[in-house]
Formats: C-alpha cells, structure tokens, sequence
C-alpha cells in the first residue's frame, strides 16, 4: 500500500541532502513546503507567567518562530517507507531529537496525478 512521508525539517540547510539521498533511495517527486516552527515557551526555557492566556496567533508566533521545512513523498510499498525514514534519520541526526525534525507516515487509499501512477 502507498504512504505519504512527511518528513519536518527543523534545519533547513538539511534539505538537499535529505533530497539527494531520498532520489539514490528510488524516492519520486517529492515536495518541499515552506513553514515556521512554532514553540511557546515552557518552564524549561523560562516560564509562562508572562504568556496571556488566550493569546493570539500573532503573538505566539512573535515569541517563538523558526523557519522550517516540510519535504513530502509518496513510498510505494512499506519496505520503501522504511528505506526512506532510515535514509532521513541518518541526514537529520536522528529523529528523536527536539532539534532535528520528525516524521509522520499516512497511509494512502487513492493517489491521483503521480507519474507513472502507483498501483
């Protein structure tokens, strides 16, 4: 069955070499997404008594913003999925870091547009 990969990239400068080892890996298409990670600040980084309680977007985003990427690809099959994740743990430095990204895997029921379309 095919899966979406969505893999965030929380280091930019990371993103071309994520791409070139997903294309030696047999990746097809992927795409990269422009986006802002955003963080409010928890008693670790030095608390909440001057956060509002209802903030708006604006000013979380204020606080805490941090460009980051989101590259997408299509596996087609699970042993794909996990090539793929693995090839993305080694460039990023590992995934389980707060500092490197993560990765979410969707399972697809219909794909439209792929060329050559996916069985």
């Amino acid at each position: 069955m095919p899966s979406l990969i969505m893999v965030v990239v929380l280091d930019p400068a990371r993103v071309p070499d994520l791409l070139e080892a997903w294309q030696q890996a047999g990746a097809r298409e992927p795409a990269i997404l422009e986006s802002l990670q955003v963080r409010v600040k928890d008693g670790v980084d030095g608390g909440r008594e001057d956060f509002p309680l209802f903030p708006s977007i604006r000013e979380i985003v204020q606080r805490s913003e941090r460009p980051s990427k989101v590259v997408l690809v299509v596996a087609e099959h699970d042993a794909q999925v996990e090539i793929l994740l693995a090839a993305a743990r080694n460039i990023l430095g590992g995934l389980d870091s707060r500092h490197t990204g993560f990765a979410l895997v969707l399972p697809l029921v219909r794909t439209e547009g792929l060329h050559p379309p996916i069985p």
